[in-house]
């Protein structure tokens, strides 16, 4: 046990337990107010609501030859997603990201119409970016199946902060840096107005410069599967998609809280076949 645990035996327990069930959040969430109905439902599958690790949308660019260009953005259940995405040849890609969020619950008990100007909201906010490159090959042909795989790196920040009403207010939080490696194979299927992808990134995610309750904690490393289904439809050059995805830990005990469960909706816009 490290000396800050030593210090603050309340540090694993705001790691892993803030925030921890799904009451109906108060204030706006990034990403607008028609994404509350995804965010419950998601809280409800994946438990654990207040998450320092949320696994952003995987990559699935589905390029089609060189010099192909296309850019997305997502909503999704921690916030909004940007995807940039380039073929440098028929088989050889760049791949880009940043996601953030931010959310906030009313603790307030009291009944509706009643003032809760003096019970502090929960909060939780992160940001992301990562870079990687890409390679595929097509599969039998003309069938529009294609075999890729992408790795690359990524960095991050995610704070928690909750209250506990039952023991007067009593304020709990969690923040930190992190770093992710991933590779990520997967396959895909491309006919024009509908495509399928089905990828399984692995992704170690380790936090650093962690903080829980105020006292430096030791830094916490942890391996993740997160197989991720995509299905997209429209004409060129606008195609409209959801993914969902799982974060599945393998090993131990992780050390922080995660989102479990992702659902993403939005958009990606072929440049190449705009310009």
């Amino acid at each position: 046990m490290s000396t800050s645990e030593a210090t603050h035996p309340s540090v694993n327990r705001a790691v892993q337990n803030i925030w921890p069930d799904c009451r109906t959040p108060r204030a706006s969430l990034t990403g607008g107010a028609a994404l509350l109905v995804v965010l419950i439902a998601a809280c409800a599958l994946g438990g654990g609501c207040a998450p320092v690790y949320h696994p952003t949308t995987v990559h699935t660019p589905m390029l089609r030859e060189g010099g192909a260009v296309q850019v997305g953005g997502f909503a999704t259940t921690s916030g909004l997603d940007a995807h940039a995405a380039a073929a440098l040849t028929d088989r050889v890609s760049v791949i880009g990201g940043y996601a953030q969020g931010e959310a906030e619950q009313s603790r307030c008990s009291a009944p509706i119409g009643a003032d809760c100007a003096e019970v502090p909201d929960d909060r939780r906010r992160h940001r992301f970016g990562e870079v990687g490159v890409g390679y595929q090959r097509s599969l039998h042909g003309p069938s529009g199946f294609h075999g890729v795989v992408h790795a690359g790196y990524g960095r991050g920040w995610a704070e928690v902060v909750t209250h506990h009403e039952r023991t007067g207010g009593h304020e709990e939080s969690a923040e930190g840096d992190y770093h992710r490696f991933f590779v990520q194979p997967g396959v895909f299927f491309d006919r024009g107005a509908l495509q399928v992808a089905h990828a399984s990134r692995l992704s170690h995610v380790r936090f650093s410069a962690f903080e829980a309750n105020g006292a430096r904690a030791e830094d916490r490393g942890h391996l993740f599967w997160e197989p991720a289904l995509t299905i997209r439809a429209g004409p060129d050059p606008i195609v409209f998609g959801v993914q969902s995805s799982l974060a599945v830990p393998l090993g131990g005990d992780v050390g922080y809280d995660y989102q479990r469960f992702t659902i993403s909706v939005g958009a990606q816009l072929r440049l190449n076949e705009v310009f």
